[in-house]
């Protein structure tokens, strides 16, 4: 079981994968085990704990969105189960002008 996996900030919730991972391949971070139960990739993201419909989701110490879904502990982090929270505050039609 190598160490395959990175937290960035003490207050993420999600992980990020530093290789290629096959399914079934387990993990250990700060004493916990995680088993990937769908093949993923390089820099994929999978939750530290169990979120509920509507939680932050926490990557470099700040809110990247929030999920859309419970997700398990262990499961892949992507657009099919989350959502950023990202509001624009400008539009931008191609001039130099905020509207």
């Amino acid at each position: 079981m190598s160490n395959k996996i990175m937290k960035l900030h003490p207050e993420d919730n999600v992980a990020v994968l530093t290789s290629d991972l096959e399914k079934g391949t387990e993990l250990k971070l700060e004493g916990e085990v995680f088993k990937i139960n769908k093949e993923l990739s390089l820099g994929d993201k999978i939750a530290l704990s169990d979120l509920a419909k509507g939680s932050l989701i926490y990557k470099y110490g700040i809110a990247i969105g929030s999920t859309k879904i419970s997700i398990a502990k262990g499961e892949w982090v992507h657009l099919h189960n989350m959502k950023s929270d990202y509001v624009a505050t400008y539009v931008f039609d191609g001039s130099d002008k905020e509207k």
